[in-house]
């Protein structure tokens, strides 16, 4: 019963279907909004904001990964994953492998490889230089939600939305697997019963975060896989994690509409971030750390100042939900996608 309610509210947001027409590469200005989202905050930036549209994909797009030379990785419900050139805004690379959605998409820290996973519950390696797959992982029995290297490399998190039938009753949960990243091996693996959403790995690689179902943020030690700390605060699913690149804060988002900022020394609630209308689907620190981004169902992509603890600018251009967020290595650029199956890349200068 618990699932059908999420189902439930899952549907009842993904009922706009527009029809999308692939047109050619489009460089626009758009408005930046001039309100403040909260009571709190104040715009510092009203300037035209310029982005780049990329077109490619025909369905939407579920998440974005830099690497570290700064080709954007986007992967879609057209179960493809697309290599961009944010130089050009060209397609470079399409890597074609998985049997449906692709969920998950993450760059390794030296950019030789990309990790992908998808509706198919299979966790994919890519060689990025070649557009190779180099392992299949299985592990998980259903939806691959999340997948983040290691600060150095060597292993991989990924994180589930797990079904299983067990005497005729379907039962849910959430399962993490930490791999072995250069042989494929499972390092280890954990059950909670309650859906995974997200994962994140801590700056020095010690500590993995994970957005769960049940409302928690849920810490664990990445060496051995062991329970550390559950955070409590938010008031629906939470859906992403995001550590700050010092490693002191770790950013949530949630389908409250709120992101949490807690501080990983104590693991305690230091600020709350309110401005968007509806559900928070993506997180994602600059480089810097000064900055924090978020998307939502209300569309909108906010960047919000973290120091001050409110919005520095609002970025508007995608036609419905906003599902995922990224920062270009250099700090310059942010990226967004959206249910439109659009990937915006917006001009930070």
């Amino acid at each position: 019963m618990r699932s059908a309610g999420i189902l439930a509210r899952v549907h009842k947001h993904s009922i706009r279907l527009r029809t999308l027409w692939l047109l050619p590469l489009v460089i626009v200005s758009y408005a930046v909004a001039q309100e403040p989202l909260h009571s709190s905050a104040t715009l510092q930036d009203e300037k035209a904001m310029k982005f780049i549209r990329l077109e490619g994909h025909t369905g939407k797009v579920t998440s974005l990964s830099f690497s570290p030379d700064g080709h954007l990785g986007s992967g879609s419900a057209d179960k493809n994953i697309i290599i961009w050139d944010v130089q050009t805004g060209k397609e470079k690379m399409r890597l074609t492998g998985h049997k449906g959605a692709v969920r998950a998409v993450a760059y390794s820290p030296d950019g030789r490889y990309v990790a992908s996973g998808g509706d198919d519950a299979t966790t994919i390696l890519w060689d990025a230089r070649a557009g190779e797959s180099r392992k299949r992982l299985t592990g998980h029995t259903s939806w691959v939600t999340s997948v983040a290297f290691s600060p150095d490399g060597s292993a991989l998190a990924s994180v589930g939305a797990e079904r299983l039938m067990i005497l005729g009753r379907e039962q849910l949960f959430g399962r993490i697997i930490l791999w072995d990243a250069q042989t494929g091996e499972r390092k280890w693996m954990e059950d909670r019963p309650s859906w995974f959403m997200s994962v994140a790995f801590s700056p020095d690689g010690k500590t993995l975060a994970i957005a769960s179902r049940d409302r928690t943020v849920r810490v664990l030690d990445a060496a051995r896989g062991t329970w550390r700390a559950s955070l409590e605060g938010h008031r629906d699913l939470v859906t992403s994690v995001s550590f700050s690149p010092d490693g002191r804060t770790l950013a949530s988002g949630s389908w409250d509409g709120v992101l949490i900022l807690w501080a990983t020394q104590t693991w305690k609630e230091l600020l709350r971030l309110k401005g968007h209308q509806d559900f928070v689907t993506s997180v994602a620190f600059s480089p810097a750390g000064k900055i924090l981004a978020s998307g939502s169902f209300d569309g909108t992509v906010i960047l919000w100042d973290v120091t001050q603890g409110g919005v520095q600018r609002v970025l508007r251009g995608h036609r419905g939900h906003v599902n995922a967020v990224a920062f270009s290595p250099d700090g310059r650029r942010a990226a967004s996608a959206g249910d439109d199956a659009l990937v915006f890349l917006w001009d930070l200068q």
